[in-house]
């Protein structure tokens, strides 16, 4: 026997849901609330392994002299993935190269840049136009 599901326009599933007894609504808030959270919990957990591999290689050297920036997790539901920004500042001690700031933000579980912006001595290396341009980006990426 076929199952039948019903379709329902724009509007509907909302107008449905209002219809419910509150006791009923809160118990849906609360589900998707702790499925929220979980899954920052589990974007926290999944952004901070990648962080403590990065962090390992600094310190064992294979970067010349380097400072891991603090670590940001968060789930963004519109791209359903964990998000990880960070960011390593890169020096060259004893030459006259300037140091190097670099900013990222990741996907947790492909572990693929999402942006980035690089740059040395206030000038663009690589990356998206600007730092500032990064940091909007960050925050809607981190928004949404």
């Amino acid at each position: 026997m076929k199952t039948h599901y019903p379709t329902f326009k724009k509007g509907q599933v909302e107008s449905a849901f209002l219809k419910l007894p509150k006791k009923e609504q809160a118990e849906i808030e609360q589900e998707k609330q702790e499925k929220y959270l979980a899954q920052m919990a589990e974007c926290r957990e999944v952004g901070n392994k990648i962080y403590q591999e990065q962090k390992e290689d600094v310190e064992k050297g294979t970067v010349v002299v380097s400072i891991m920036m603090n670590p940001e997790y968060t789930y963004n539901k519109k791209l359903n993935t964990c998000l990880y920004a960070g960011g390593i500042i890169t020096t060259f001690p004893n030459t006259n190269v300037k140091p190097t700031v670099t900013h990222w933000v990741i996907d947790s579980y492909t572990n693929q840049e999402i942006i980035s912006y690089t740059e040395s001595d206030n000038k663009r290396l690589a990356g998206i136009n600007s730092l500032e341009e990064f940091q909007l980006k960050k925050i809607e990426l981190f928004n949404q």
